[in-house]
């Protein structure tokens, strides 16, 4: 199966919690036997392009919001991506803003699976 794992909201690779999850959840993925291909922020250092990713392709999304509550209305730049890799399934590791992948698959008329973690900012 050919996976298309969206994270738009953090760099992976990276140290941040959620950057750690998604990789280790797509190496996981990719270990079972499917085709892995993860969408992300590109990583802030770049010595951390530098691990081992289990055969996980990485893409890193041009776009960033400046101002993150408007991270869903970029959702064309997964939707491309999508039709480049004609994945069977969009993962979304979704959070407050977020919404790409799902957009994107909607558009696509492609299954879609969203993982809910907490939310990316504090609330007042």
């Amino acid at each position: 199966m050919r996976i298309l794992y969206v994270a738009s909201a953090i760099p992976v690779p990276g140290s941040h919690g959620g950057s750690v999850h998604a990789l280790e959840l797509a190496r996981a993925l990719s270990r079972a036997g499917q085709e892995v291909h993860l969408a992300s922020l590109p990583p802030d250092d770049p010595g951390d392009a530098a691990v081992n990713l289990d055969g996980v392709v990485l893409h890193p999304l041009r776009t960033r919001p400046w101002i993150e509550q408007l991270d869903m209305l970029y959702w064309r730049e997964v939707r491309k991506l999508a039709g480049q890799l004609g994945p069977d399934v969009i993962l979304e590791r979704f959070y407050t803003f977020g919404g790409r992948g799902l957009i994107a698959a909607s558009q696509l008329g492609l299954p879609a699976v969203a993982e809910f973690n907490s939310p990316a900012t504090r609330y007042p």
